[in-house]
C-alpha cells in the first residue's frame, strides 16, 4: 500500500472517530469544538509530515515545494474521501436526523427578519445542504481546503532543494544557475 493512502486512511479514521465521539457523547461545546479541530488538523498535519518526510528520505534528503504540495494533497484527498464517505453512511443510515434539522432551520429562517428573496434562496438550497449527500460534499470540500493549507505549511517546512540540480529546476532563472 502506498504511504499516502495509508496515512490518509489513518488521518481520516482518527478524524471520523473524534467527530463521532464528540457527537455521540454530546460533547459539542465551543471549547470541545475547538479542541476537536486542533486534534483533527494536528493529525492531518502529522500524516502529511510523515509522507513528506519519507519522500524526502527516498530522494537523498531533498524535497521540492511542489513535490511536497502534491504528496500532501494526495494524503488529504484520501482522507477527505474517507471522511466524506463515512459521514454520508452515518447521516444516511445511522443518524438520519434530517427531518429535525430541516424543521430547526425552517424555524431559524422564520425567526430572522429576511427579505422574501433571501428567504426563497435559503429555502431552495437548504434541503440540499442538510441532506446526507450535501453534508458529505461540504465536509469533503472543507477537508480539502484545510488540507491544502496544511500541505502548504508542511511542504514549506520540509522543503530542501538540491543546489546541484538547479539546471533542471524551473524555479531558478538563468542568472541564478
Amino acid at each position: 500500500m502506498k504511504n499516502y493512502i495509508k496515512y490518509g486512511l489513518i488521518a481520516g479514521a482518527v478524524t471520523v472517530a473524534v467527530g463521532m465521539a464528540t457527537y455521540h457523547w454530546k460533547l459539542e461545546s465551543a471549547a470541545m469544538s475547538l479542541l476537536t479541530k486542533f486534534i483533527t488538523y494536528g493529525i492531518m498535519a502529522y500524516a502529511i509530515f510523515m509522507v513528506l518526510r519519507e519522500k524526502r528520505l527516498q530522494q537523498g534528503d531533498y524535497l521540492s515545494f511542489t513535490q511536497g504540495i502534491g504528496r500532501g494533497m494526495r494524503v488529504v484527498f484520501v482522507a477527505a474521501v474517507f471522511i466524506g464517505l463515512l459521514h454520508y453512511l452515518d447521516a444516511e443510515f445511522l443518524n438520519n436526523d434530517t427531518v429535525a434539522l430541516n424543521e430547526a432551520m425552517q424555524e431559524e429562517i422564520e425567526r430572522k427578519q429576511l427579505s422574501d428573496e433571501d428567504r426563497e434562496i435559503a429555502q431552495r438550497y437548504m434541503p440540499y445542504m442538510i441532506s446526507p449527500v450535501g453534508q458529505a460534499n461540504i465536509l469533503f470540500l472543507r477537508t480539502l481546503f484545510m488540507g491544502f493549507i496544511l500541505s502548504l505549511v508542511v511542504a514549506a517546512v520540509l522543503r530542501k532543494e538540491d543546489v546541484d540540480n538547479k539546471h533542471n529546476n524551473p524555479m531558478y532563472g538563468e542568472d541564478e544557475k
